[in-house]
Formats: C-alpha cells, sequence, structure tokens
C-alpha cells in the first residue's frame, strides 16, 4: 500500500514533530510554545521558519503543501535527510504493511460425500449464532466505548486541578498542584509547568497531589494533560518583588540569580564587578535578563505606551551588541530588539501572533548605537504597534490575536543593560507604571 498523499504525510510529519517537542496537541500550541518550537528547529537545522508560517502549518491553514525548505527543515529536525527522504520512508513504510488476505481453501481431491439434510441445517444454524454472538459482542464493546468517551468528557469538563504557591513572591518558587483524575479515563497523565514541554510531570490515579519548582518569574499556565490532550489550564503568577536579574547561557537549565543590589547611580542595573562576586564566567556567551512582575498590572496590552531610555555595556568583546525590551502579557509576548545597524540581520521581533525575521524584512529601523543611550517608546491603539526610536518611527504593525493584560515588562542583552527611566501608561493616559530609579518607583 503505497498510495499517501503529500498532504497525509505532512500531517504526519507535524505529528512526529510534536511528540518530539513533547506536546500533547499540536492544535493547541500557545504563543509560546509556537516561539520555542522555531528556536528549537533553527537551532538544531540551522533554517528559520517564520512564526505565522509555523503557525499556519500546525493550523492545518494550508490549501497547497508549505515550501520544500520549510517541509526539508521539519524533517530534518526529526532525524530525516529532508522532505524526500522523509516521503520515501513513510511510503516504504506503508507498502509494507500487510494487506488483510482471504485465502481461498484448496480443493481436496477426494470424491465429496453428500451433505444430509440434518448437517447442512446445523451448519446454518450455526453460523447464524455465531453472527448473533458477533453483532452482539460488538454494540456491547461500542457501550463500553460509549461510556468511556462519556465518562472522560465529564471528567475533563469537572477535573480537580488548582495551584498554591508556597511563596508569595520571588524564584525559586515550589508550587503545590491538587488533582483528582480517579474518574477519567486516559493511559497516561503530566501536569506541564509552562508553555515548555521539558518542564513536564507523570502523574497517577489515586495520589492527589504533585509539586513543582518555578525558576523563572512570569505568568504562567500550567496544564493538566491526559493522554495527548490538554483538559485543564490553571493561571500561576510567580511575581517579583521589584526587579530581579539572572542570566543563563543557551545550554543551562536553571537560571543564575544575580544577587545584587540593582539600583545605583540613578540607573538600573548589573555590573561586571557584579557578575564577578556571583562567581559568572564572563568569556561565555551569556544573556542576561532584568524583569518586573508585580501582583497586578491594570493594563491591556490592546492599549497602552511604555517609554524606556536603555543602553548597553558589553562584558566581553562581541560585533554583534544587542538589547531587546519585553512586554510580557497573558497570551503572547511583545519583543523588541535593537543592535548596531550592521548587525541588523541578526534579530527578529514578534508582537502577539506576528514574527517579523531580520533575515526576511527590513529591520533597518531597529538599528542604532545601542552603547549609547536610546529612548523607546512602544505605542499600541486598538492592537497597531507603533514603534519610536530616539522620537522617530521605525516600525509599524498591525496584530490580531489579544495578548491579554499586561503582567511584567523585561530587558534582555547579550551584555548589560542600563536602564535609566521606565514608564508604563494604559489606554488613558494614566500612568500605572513610573521609575527614574532615583527616588521611589510610582504604581507597582
Amino acid at each position: 500500500m503505497n498510495n499517501l498523499a503529500d498532504k497525509d504525510l505532512v500531517y504526519i510529519c507535524l505529528e512526529e514533530v510534536s511528540k518530539k517537542m513533547g506536546y500533547a496537541d499540536y492544535h493547541a500550541l500557545s504563543q509560546r510554545e509556537y516561539e520555542y518550537l522555531c528556536d528549537q528547529i533553527e537551532e538544531k537545522t540551522g533554517i528559520l521558519i517564520s512564526l505565522s508560517t509555523i503557525k499556519r502549518i500546525f493550523g492545518g491553514k494550508f490549501e497547497r503543501l508549505p515550501q520544500t525548505a520549510t517541509l526539508d527543515a521539519l524533517t530534518l529536525f526529526i532525524g530525516y535527510k529532508g522532505w524526500q527522504d522523509f516521503k520515501m520512508n513513510k511510503k516504504q513504510e506503508a507498502s509494507l504493511t500487510p494487506a488483510l488476505e482471504v485465502l481461498e481453501p484448496v480443493a481436496r481431491q477426494e470424491t465429496a460425500t453428500p451433505i444430509k439434510k440434518t448437517s447442512r441445517r446445523f451448519f446454518i444454524q450455526a453460523t447464524s449464532l455465531l453472527i448473533l454472538l458477533g453483532i452482539g459482542t460488538f454494540f456491547f464493546l461500542t457501550s463500553i466505548r460509549q461510556k468511556e468517551a462519556v465518562k472522560q468528557e465529564i471528567s475533563a469538563k469537572d477535573v480537580v486541578f488548582s495551584a498554591k504557591k508556597m511563596v508569595s513572591q520571588g524564584v525559586p518558587n515550589s508550587v503545590v498542584f491538587s488533582y483528582n483524575i480517579d474518574q477519567l479515563a486516559g493511559d497516561s497523565f503530566f501536569i506541564q509547568q509552562s508553555w515548555d514541554p521539558s518542564r513536564k510531570l507523570p502523574i497517577r490515579k489515586y495520589n492527589y497531589t504533585q509539586t513543582d519548582i518555578y525558576y523563572e518569574p512570569g505568568f504562567h499556565k500550567a496544564k493538566l494533560i491526559s493522554n495527548d490532550k490538554v483538559l485543564k489550564e490553571v493561571e500561576v503568577l510567580i511575581p517579583t518583588k521589584g526587579w530581579i536579574a539572572y542570566t543563563r547561557t543557551a545550554k543551562d537549565r536553571f537560571p543564575h540569580y544575580l544577587n545584587n543590589a540593582m539600583v545605583h547611580d540613578g540607573i538600573l542595573g548589573i555590573t561586571s564587578q557584579n557578575l564577578t562576586e556571583n562567581a559568572i564566567n564572563l568569556e561565555e556567551e551569556r544573556y542576561y535578563y532584568y524583569s518586573l512582575y508585580p501582583e497586578v498590572l491594570d493594563v491591556n496590552s490592546d492599549h497602552f505606551t511604555l517609554k524606556a531610555r536603555v543602553r548597553v555595556q558589553t562584558v566581553k568583546p562581541t560585533q554583534c551588541p544587542v538589547m531587546a525590551v519585553g512586554i510580557y502579557g497573558e497570551h503572547s509576548t511583545f519583543h523588541f530588539p535593537s543592535t548596531i545597524p550592521g548587525c541588523i540581520s541578526e534579530i527578529n521581533t514578534n508582537f502577539s501572533e506576528k514574527f517579523i525575521s531580520g533575515k526576511t524584512s527590513d529591520l533597518s529601523g531597529l538599528g542604532g548605537d545601542v552603547l549609547n543611550w536610546q529612548n523607546i517608546e512602544v505605542r499600541v491603539v486598538n492592537r497597531q504597534i507603533t514603534l519610536f526610536m530616539q522620537n522617530k518611527k521605525v516600525l509599524q504593525e498591525q496584530y490580531k490575536e489579544p495578548a491579554g493584560q499586561i503582567r511584567g515588562i523585561g530587558f534582555i542583552s547579550n551584555g548589560l543593560c542600563e536602564v535609566d527611566r521606565v514608564e508604563l501608561q494604559d489606554s488613558s493616559g494614566k500612568m500605572v507604571y513610573n521609575n527614574e530609579f532615583n527616588q521611589a518607583a510610582s504604581g507597582n
């Protein structure tokens, strides 16, 4: 059997990508899961697939096959040599699947003895009985499956799943998950901490508690998973007490917290001396994160204005110093990087479902002298983003999917950001957060 259509093969490929990533259901991925998948594919294959393309393919929104380069990247990611190699292997597997054959009995060479009427009647009755038993078994098994399906549906709707933090603020932070899956039909069950499938823990019936540690602050959505289906999500906010700083390399599983006072000389920032005091290897390729997650930021991500004055100090010689402003919503993120003009090909920006690559788009407006003070303004009105740098409009784009309430603000760099001012206004112009780092901050 070698009649698999190319579109069927695409769906098989998506299933294998999803399985490799540990995603329960690729039809219901979050924004961060899509972003993480794009990063993982690029890291392993060296091929960048845009966020919008990944979302379109995994959402099944393609009438024609995706481009061959995209299919090559997906199949390389799951261990094949490319799309053609994947197709050949899958079609070979299909052709080797044995078909159900009906074998005719070999006629005996002996002279057949005439069948008596009583034997023929017995044969007919026995055959009828077997048919009736078969029908009865079919309906019995169908009834069981229907009951299991109803049981699954009811349990999924009413399943008990909640989360409680052990510490009100800060990281690391242990969270106690309470659940009850005793009446749930399924072979395997998990709790996934957030969008990251590597942070998934198996759970079992007749046990009602599972704990896990959150090492990074932020707004997370923990998932209760049965087999490959997400049954329920609960929100887990790990807030910070003011600004915190941490660093990590690409290979680090956990962040390294920088336990120093971040505000000094009227700015927010970590110094090279602070890194030495925290035993950080200054020769490693690292990213440095400054994060603020208050308990409440009453600002809708579809209507706000954020202003900041930022520059970056390099830790080690680098050809492409980069810094970025992050705005973290309940459902997705806004990420606006800046680098020197000669390096704009290396940066990408995203906001909600939109992803713009410096490889395939002109992001020259995001280039600037990041080693000196940059005035950055992000203005959003009715899901239209306008980005200003040094009071000059450098980007304007529309997005469709709401990111929810703003839950956090951050700065990221391959060096050390210095932040002179941050302010956040809501849709009415009301100042929700304002900090010049030379006095107590207003707002949260």
